[in-house]
Parts: C-alpha cells; structure tokens; sequence
C-alpha cells in the first residue's frame, strides 16, 4: 500500500497484475480505532484486460440446413476479458443480425448464436462471426466465416412453351426441368392422374386431337415436398366437316276442280 496519514490517503499498488489473482472486485474499509467496526466501505471493480481466442464456428465451415426448417449457426471464443462481444453478419450486410449472446463462465467460452429460417437464396450464402473486447488493439476484431449448404424443395418448370401448340400428326416434345438440392434424376408425367413417363423428356409421336389437354409433370427429392407444374398441349387441325341427313315428310296435296 501507499498512503499519507496527513491526507487520508491510502493506495493499494498492484505488481506484475495477472488475470487469475487480481481480476475481481476490491473493497477498501474504513474501521473505527479500537473496536474495528466498518465505518465505511467501497467497491471496485477491476478488469485485467485479455484478448480473446479467435472464434470458431460449431457448425464447420460448411454445414447444411433444410429449406423451411429452423437452422442456427453458433460463434464460440474462449477466454478474453471483459467478455468478448459476439456479432454476426451476414456478408454483403452491414448491419449485425440478431443473436442470442451467452458470455463465457470460467472455462467454458462465450457464444453467439445466429437462428435461421433457410431458403433456397440462403444456398451458398457466407455468413460472418466477429470477435471484439477492449483488450485487442486499435480497431482490430477477430472473424469465422461459414458457407451455408441450403437443401431445398424441388422446383419445376415445363416448356419449351405453354401452351404448346403442334400440328396433328406431328410429333409434341414435352420438357421438364427441375432445380432441387439434392438434384433429381427422374420425374413423373401424368395425365389425368395416369402415369405416362418418367423421362425429363417425354415425346408424343404423331400426335392426335386426343392427345390435346394438360399434362403435369412433378418430382421430388426426399425432403417431404412434391414439386409440380402443369403443361397444356394444343393440337392444331383443319375444320371436320360432318354431313348429317335430315328427314322430313313431304306432303303433296292435290286439289281437283
């Protein structure tokens, strides 16, 4: 301690200050002489500046969430004092996202923990974890970055037009195209309700006025969803002329003068 009685002053001067011993709080009393009772007392608290670890994402750097099916992303740092901040950021963004920060308790690190509903715009996006406490130098923060892995539903669309319009006798192409995470192999045609094919390409040859109608083509990928569209073909042709008899009785009337 340093202190002067004269002007009531007394110092504690802390040596070789490490985290472990002197990080906490400090009480000074000031006790009656004789009977020792506490005349008074004040607390302060002290901070032994740490830097923090660099942050690591639980997740890995690549993990894989379900389209339409909740997701987090959690930022650890261990150590740092005070408590580091954790914030997350979605890259393009400048604005932090909202997180649930949970500081770090003797050993275990702090968290930040990022909740997402995904979406197939989510696929490939990268996402930021930033680190800060008052123990790193000037403006420097620590970063994780993470690129989410997003399976979604299939998506489907039919063409090459729709409608199509062909001629009859001529040959129809009817194509079905399929984004999906993980891809799909096959489809399924149907018309009015009736399995056809299921070839992404399905060709009608020669085709006929009762092929005209809507055809639907759906897939899907294992995640619960179906995925559909459906495809009107026109079948062009020339008027059909058709001659129908009509009978009737005719009456002859013969009048004699």
């Amino acid at each position: 301690m340093e202190f002067s009685l004269d002007e009531g002053r007394y110092d504690l001067l802390i040596s070789n200050v490490s985290y472990e011993r002197d990080n906490g709080q400090f009480e000074c009393r000031v006790k009656a002489p004789g009977s020792g009772v506490d005349l008074h007392a004040q607390a302060v608290r002290l901070t032994v500046l740490m830097q923090p670890e660099p942050p690591k994402i639980v997740q890995g750097p690549k993990p894989t969430a379900t389209e339409g099916k909740p997701f987090t992303l959690t930022c650890s740092s261990a150590g740092g004092s005070p408590d580091p901040q954790i914030q997350w950021y979605r890259v393009g963004g400048s604005q932090p996202l909202d997180a649930v920060l949970r500081p770090g308790s003797g050993r275990e690190p702090s968290t930040a923990t990022l909740t997402l509903n995904a979406t197939r715009a989510d696929d490939g996006a990268v996402f930021r974890c930033q680190v800060w406490n008052r123990a790193l130098p000037g403006n420097t923060k620590l970063e994780a970055v993470v690129t989410l892995n997003v399976n979604y539903y299939p998506r489907v669309d039919v063409g090459p037009d729709n409608p199509i319009k062909v001629e009859r006798d001529a040959s129809a192409r009817l194509q079905c195209n399929v984004d999906a995470k993980p891809r799909v192999t096959n489809v399924r045609w149907t018309r009015n309700n009736v399995f056809i094919s299921n070839q992404m390409t399905h060709t009608l040859q020669r085709v006929t006025i009762h092929d005209a109608g809507l055809y639907v083509c759906s897939a899907e990928n294992g995640l619960g969803q179906v995925g559909q569209a459906e495809l009107k073909l026109d079948v062009l042709h020339p008027p059909q002329v058709t001659i129908r008899p009509i009978f009737s009785n005719t009456f002859l009337s013969l009048h004699q003068v």
